[in-house]
């Protein structure tokens, strides 16, 4: 990666860390740490089930305002997460092993720096955007997605 690069990841990278108190379950990472990471960050947590039971959806209303949608399979693993809100969460923690793959993908992408992230792969799907006070985002495993659940389902 160029200096150059560097120079324009900075922005992504300094959003990735804005809030501290974020959800710390990681993409790919277990109910516990879900469950954990709530109580840690003060977070006000809700389980929905989805209407196919393929997965439960836990959402977490961060201090900050933002809401974070973990989706957890029925074997209890973290496939998809979807946040929203004035704040970025720590993407460092919420996608967990994922986050050095999305920050080694946007630096060899076409416009490296760009703040949107939009790269996919048979492995792993990461799309956010936003500006200041209004930013979101969805990052899942394609294939970790439970039997008949399809990308459009996570949001």
């Amino acid at each position: 990666m160029t200096k150059h690069h560097a120079y324009h990841l900075l922005p992504l990278l300094l959003a990735c860390g804005i809030a501290s108190q974020s959800a710390r379950a990681s993409l790919g990472g277990d109910l516990k740490s879900v469950q954990a990471d709530a109580r840690k960050a003060h977070a006000a947590v809700a389980v929905k089930a989805a209407e196919s039971a393929a997965y439960t959806v836990h959402e977490s209303t961060l201090p900050t305002g933002t809401v974070v949608r973990q989706y957890v399979s029925p074997a209890g693993t973290v496939f998809a997460v979807v946040w929203q809100g004035p704040y970025m969460p720590d993407l460092r923690q919420l996608l967990g092993e994922s986050f050095n793959t999305m920050v080694s993908m946007q630096a060899h992408a076409r416009h490296a720096g760009h703040p949107a992230v939009d790269i996919g792969t048979d492995k792993l799907v990461i799309q956010s955007h936003g500006h200041m006070h209004a930013f979101v985002g969805r990052a899942y495993l394609p294939q970790s997605l439970p039997a008949g659940v399809t990308a459009d389902a996570i949001q």
